[in-house]
């Protein structure tokens, strides 16, 4: 009966962790659109483009999106929903822990917990790679400090 109680409050702890983690980032208290909000789009995102358009054309640039740049967020994409994997599993073996019965499903839960911490190095590791080499092949080069 105290395990279960104990099993209870654990659940009810990681609920209230999960539910502070992901409604904490809609409580924003950003400064309401300005007057001149007519002049760009509905939503920031647009506002932010249609600025940085508008200055692109004042200069003189041309706003098409290159091959890089589609490579790019495609491989961003890819490796954001490995870490995103590996990130649920981690959260699915700590609960596997939390109700484990016995101490092997409790050593199986932290060898799956290692595993997935394994992968996220992995994934981070590989992600480095990949953008430094993205960025010598296709010219994003790199700022230099004197």
């Amino acid at each position: 009966m105290k395990l279960f109680k104990k099993v209870n409050l654990s659940h009810l702890i990681l609920l209230f962790c999960l539910i502070f983690i992901f409604l904490v980032p809609f409580f924003v208290f950003a400064e309401p659109p300005g007057e001149n909000q007519d002049s760009y789009s509905e939503n920031s995102g647009g506002m932010t483009k249609s600025l940085l358009n508008n200055v692109a054309d004042s200069a003189g640039y041309e706003k098409g999106t290159s091959v890089g740049d589609v490579v790019s967020a495609v491989i961003n994409g890819f490796f954001a929903l490995i870490g995103t994997i590996f990130l649920i599993y981690i959260f699915y073996s700590g609960y596997l822990w939390i109700g484990a019965p016995g101490e092997e499903q409790v050593k199986r839960a932290k060898d799956q917990i290692k595993n997935a911490i394994w992968g996220i190095i992995v994934v981070i590791g590989a992600y480095a790679i990949v953008k430094f080499v993205l960025d010598a092949l296709l010219g994003g080069g790199g700022t230099y400090v004197s």
